[in-house]
């Protein structure tokens, strides 16, 4: 997989470190003592120190700080590199892993290290220093099996239901609603309220072209995703980790086409309606949507939408494009939402 690593000098490893399955799986985590992000819990790891490669790095950390031996009971599965900007020591570029055990191994070690190293229910996890709550929904990611993330072989354990596709039906049509949420508003409720397909997965992503507004060094990516998980347990809907806080560009072609389900929908609101045509190769796109759910919303575009129906048939012409009702939120905008914190 490429990454913003291709070009650049590892400085750094992280890892996630789950055991158990289900209700019952663990990280391990550690709490730092000192600056930065000093008493904030974070993945084990660490700086690279001369040519050592960084899964050798990690492996060797992880023993020193934990006495867990990660070449034991660990299968694992290399995450995407990231920019690892948040530290005000120096700039780092991080190779990240995921190491997992199905054996429950929080109940079997008594752990000791200088960082205080502890296992902790995902739940009992509110927010994780630097950008490590990013590499977290990544690797939380690959427990699910239904949506690509760049690897054939998955763990073999399953994530806790708050976080899981257990909600999904995949062997009906399923609709998915993807964007940045950032805030998740009222508008974005209303597109969920007013789709007529209950069966439906959230996938929040990061959009890298989008302007943060100099919110970078605040967001935590799993804070964010845990939250909005948590707003939707008693309901239908699902919330997908894998793709939230990614730092290359991820268009919705490259995953949409290689969802396993038999029938896909897709749900949107009008600004992103009367965009879709210019979407990357919204041709291909095209063949593996069966409908679009439009929502209304205010925007200055005054792109006529007949003439959007009219160039998206073109491309596909039994696709269904639905229409919903106009509600009361078709004004909020996340952007100014963001320009009023």
């Amino acid at each position: 997989m490429k990454t913003v690593a291709d070009e650049q000098m590892i400085t750094s490893t992280r890892a996630v470190i789950l055991s158990g399955s289900g209700e019952h799986l663990r990280i391990l985590l550690v709490r730092r003592k000192f600056p930065p992000f000093d008493g904030a819990l974070t993945l084990p790891g660490g700086f690279i120190k001369g040519d050592e490669p960084s899964i050798e790095t990690i492996k060797r950390k992880v023993l020193k700080e934990t006495s867990i031996d990660l070449d034991q009971n660990f299968s694992c599965f290399q995450l995407s590199s990231r920019s690892h900007n948040l530290d005000p020591r120096q700039f780092q570029m991080t190779n990240n892993y995921l190491f997992v055990s199905s054996t429950n191994l929080s109940e079997e070690l008594e752990l000791e290290g200088k960082e205080r190293p502890e296992w902790y229910f995902l739940d009992e996890v509110e927010r994780l220093g630097f950008n490590h709550g990013a590499i977290l929904c990544e690797a939380l990611g690959l427990l699910w099996r239904q949506l690509p993330v760049g690897h054939e072989v998955r763990p073999d354990v399953l994530p806790p239901e708050a976080y899981s596709a257990k909600k999904i039906d995949w062997t009906k049509p399923v609709v998915f609603f993807s964007g940045t949420f950032d805030p998740w508003h009222d508008g974005h409720q209303a597109c969920l309220d007013l789709c007529p397909n209950k069966n439906l997965l959230i996938v929040p992503d990061s959009n890298p072209w989008k302007v943060q507004d100099g919110r970078s060094e605040k967001r935590c990516h799993w804070q964010e995703y845990r939250e909005l998980a948590h707003r939707f347990e008693k309901t239908s809907f699902g919330v997908f980790p894998g793709y939230f806080g990614i730092e290359e560009g991820n268009p919705t072609v490259n995953w949409y086409p290689h969802v396993t389900c038999e029938k896909k929908e897709f749900l949107m609101g009008l600004d992103s309606f009367f965009s879709f045509p210019r979407w990357k190769n919204v041709g291909e796109l095209l063949k593996f949507i069966d409908r679009l759910y439009v929502v209304p919303r205010y925007t200055q575009d005054e792109t006529d939408g007949k003439e959007v129906v009219a160039e998206i048939k073109t491309l596909k012409a039994d696709v269904e494009i639905e229409f919903l009702s106009e509600h009361a939120h078709m004004n909020v905008s996340s952007t100014e939402l963001r320009k009023g914190r």
